[in-house]
């Protein structure tokens, strides 16, 4: 029998197995520490994981959510930025991490792996486009819903509601007040670990929208 396709290979122009090691990350766990210096390179082979930056002020950003096959860490590995912004899994995540050091200036050189690059980054400012476009248009209901169900794949909701209010462009009080309105029509039920879901099919319906 054939052996299994290497995943990682349509993504370089050269053999980048000796260079990559399987990693995985269970919901909630780090895989980059923001404020920190990396010359490692992330394939996100299977996942979702949240991408967040610390603000002057101290105040915690949510950036964006990325879905695989996707690269983490890739502007720091290019030199575009210094330092990584936190990287943390929402669903469990299956990565391939590649050492930098033994490989990095061909990687830097490779037309594959900056091709396919660009390619992930095109798509993923598209994919941000469109969703700041439904932010305009739809009710803080709909996207708190997506939200939630987005961030909350084992059915109970930890966010921060700072940082909620914020990744969703509205004031603290009305997050709140949305939030305890679905816990008031039972769509959801605040306990000490979070904000249990209680009917889903109720949430996706608040959202609007079509979920994953």
């Amino acid at each position: 029998m054939a052996d299994a396709r290497f995943p990682l290979e349509d993504y370089f122009g050269f053999d980048i197995r000796p260079f990559a090691a399987s990693v995985r990350f269970e919901a909630g766990d780090i895989i980059l520490s923001e404020g920190e210096a990396n010359d490692a390179l992330f394939f996100l082979e299977k996942g979702r994981v949240k991408v967040s930056a610390t603000q002057p002020n101290g105040k915690v950003l949510i950036v964006s959510f990325i879905d695989a096959p996707a690269f983490l860490g890739e502007l720091e590995f290019l030199g575009a930025r210094e330092l990584t912004n936190g990287v943390t899994a929402v669903l469990p995540c299956a990565c391939w991490r590649i050492d930098g050091g033994g490989c990095r200036e061909r990687i830097l050189n490779d037309a594959t792996f900056l091709r396919k690059l660009c390619v992930m980054q095109g798509r993923r400012f598209v994919q941000n486009a469109e969703k700041s476009a439904q932010s305009q248009s739809y009710p803080l209901k709909a996207r708190l819903a997506r939200f939630i169900l987005q961030t909350a794949p084992d059915g109970v909701y930890r966010e921060k509601h700072t940082e909620a209010a914020a990744y969703l462009g509205v004031t603290y009080r009305h997050y709140l007040y949305v939030l305890a309105d679905m816990a008031d029509r039972g769509i959801l039920e605040k306990t000490p670990q979070g904000y249990h879901i209680r009917d889903r099919e109720g949430l996706r319906s608040f959202s609007g929208m079509e979920m994953l």
